[in-house]
């Protein structure tokens, strides 16, 4: 977890879950969006669960995982400071069209090996491990091509990536993963957890619309943003969200959500 300031002060606590993009990668504490929120709140202490390469699957596992400093035993400062210290409070759910890719596999997320394997039965969701345990084959397959394609001038400009999309199965999956996370979330601590599109990276429209979809029908909303596309809004020859763009994000957030 991300630290960018002292979480003693405030009543409430605002959990971020996401990638690099919330993590901030590519800037200093003061120009991520946690350090926006933190400022702009008087009530809420932010706590960063952001972390580079996740997706649904490893954010579900995450909340899984996650307690209350009460609820654990005797243990360091440090292990102090990686525990949430409040009970009420809120929690911001990232969803961006990568997700998809890393948590059902892609030639493009052929490094992302690790991530676990979710697959639903019986309406129930079930860890299959990794993907490396769970189809070792493939998995070798798309980290072989997407090396000879980092390295090759042709493929790059054939541009040619698998697969081209998923089943309705599939996306219906990892929906549920992501109002199970919400669930887990709500579960334990007392508050809401909400389902954020960041603005900034828009694709695999129609995929996003199928989860939107499953999610709606389980009263679940997916709060959306609109910005006009501006070069400093994101990192120059990187694509992450800049720091000027995490102050203006983080005001509308902070409108939207009474934070």
């Amino acid at each position: 977890r991300r630290i960018t300031s002292d979480t003693s002060k405030k009543q409430k606590h605002l959990m971020l879950f996401g990638d690099s993009l919330i993590f901030g990668l590519g800037l200093n504490d003061k120009e991520t969006l946690q350090h926006h929120l933190e400022n702009s709140s008087d009530n809420y202490n932010v706590y960063n669960y952001a972390v580079f390469g996740y997706a649904s699957n490893q954010i579900f596992m995450q909340l899984r995982k996650l307690k209350l400093e009460e609820q654990i035993g005797q243990q360091t400062q440090q292990q102090k400071q990686q525990q949430i210290q409040q009970r009420e409070g809120m929690a911001l759910y990232f969803l961006n069209s990568s997700y998809i890719q890393r948590s059902l596999g892609h030639t493009e997320t052929a490094w992302n090996t690790s991530s676990p394997v979710i697959k639903l039965e019986d309406n129930k969701l079930v860890f299959k491990g990794s993907f490396q345990d769970y189809a070792p084959i493939r998995t070798f397959i798309y980290k072989t091509y997407h090396k000879l394609k980092f390295n090759s001038y042709l493929l790059k400009l054939i541009n040619f990536s698998y697969p081209n999309n998923y089943s309705k199965q599939e996306l219906t999956t990892l929906a549920k993963v992501i109002l199970e996370s919400k669930k887990e979330y709500e579960k334990k601590f007392e508050g809401k957890m909400y389902i954020i599109l960041h603005p900034l990276y828009k694709s695999l429209e129609k995929d996003i619309e199928l989860i939107e979809n499953y999610l709606n029908s389980n009263n679940v909303e997916i709060i959306k943003f609109s910005y006009e596309e501006k070069e400093e809004f994101t990192i120059q020859g990187d694509g992450h969200p800049s720091g000027i763009f995490n102050e203006i994000f983080s005001k509308e957030l902070v409108d939207k959500l009474r934070l």
